[in-house]
C-alpha cells in the first residue's frame, strides 16, 4: 500500500473543481533539458487535486504517443519529415458512480522555448489548458501542473503519475519532493484508486 505523507482533503472545492488561488505562481519550475520522447508511453495516476475532467475517477491511465506532423522539402524528390511535436494524450478511467469507462483525448503542443510546458486541447469537452511537467525521472514518476483562469476564477490542478499502477514508494516520495520544492500544497491531493483495475 503506497503511503502519501499528505492529508487527503474531503471538502468540496469550488465549482470548477480546481484548487483556487489568487494568481498563478511565478516561481514554479519545470524540468530542464526535457526529453519529450522519453515521456511517451503509459502512465498511471496516483494522486491529483480535485478535477472536473476526472470527477469520481478511479483506475486512471494515460498514454502519450507521437502525433506525426508531415512536411515536405523543396528538393526535386521531396520526402516527408516527421516530428514528435505535438503528441496525443489518451486518458481512460472508470467513473466510480456509474462504473463506466470514460475517455479523454487531447493534443499536446510544447512551447519550443520551454519544451516541458504544453498546451493541451481536449476534443470532448472542447477545452485548452496549460500543462507543465514539474519533475520526472521518465522511468518512475512525473508531476503534471496546470494553472488557468476559468470563469474569472484562477485555479490550480496537480497530478502525480507513475509508470506502474503499483509503484514503489520511492517514486511517490520523489514526486512529493518535487511538489514541495515548488512550494505547492500537498494538503489538497486526493489519492487515486488503482485497485481492481482491468489493465
Amino acid at each position: 500500500m503506497i503511503i502519501f505523507a499528505v492529508i487527503f482533503c474531503s471538502v468540496v472545492i469550488y465549482a470548477q473543481a480546481q484548487v483556487p488561488v489568487t494568481k498563478c505562481s511565478t516561481t514554479v519550475k519545470v524540468v530542464k533539458d526535457f526529453h519529450q520522447e522519453q515521456l511517451l508511453g503509459d502512465w498511471y495516476e496516483q494522486a491529483r487535486y480535485p478535477s472536473t475532467l476526472e470527477d469520481n475517477a478511479r483506475c486512471v491511465h494515460t498514454n502519450y504517443s507521437p502525433n506525426p506532423v508531415t512536411t515536405t522539402t523543396t528538393t526535386p524528390n521531396p520526402s516527408p519529415t516527421l516530428t514528435l511535436d505535438p503528441i496525443l494524450s489518451y486518458t481512460e478511467f472508470i467513473n466510480s458512480d456509474t462504473n463506466e469507462w470514460t475517455i479523454l483525448e487531447g493534443n499536446a503542443i510544447a512551447d519550443p522555448s520551454e519544451p516541458a510546458k504544453f498546451n493541451v486541447t481536449f476534443t470532448n469537452p472542447k477545452l485548452t489548458v496549460p500543462y507543465w511537467i514539474l519533475g520526472t525521472d521518465y522511468s518512475g514518476f512525473f508531476v503534471g501542473y496546470s494553472c488557468s483562469v476559468i470563469k474569472n476564477v484562477t485555479g490550480v490542478s496537480l497530478f502525480v503519475l507513475t509508470r506502474s499502477f503499483e509503484p514503489v514508494q520511492s517514486a511517490i516520495d520523489d514526486a512529493i519532493a518535487v511538489i514541495k520544492a515548488n512550494k505547492l500544497s500537498t494538503a489538497e491531493l486526493r489519492q487515486t484508486d488503482q485497485d481492481v483495475c482491468d489493465y
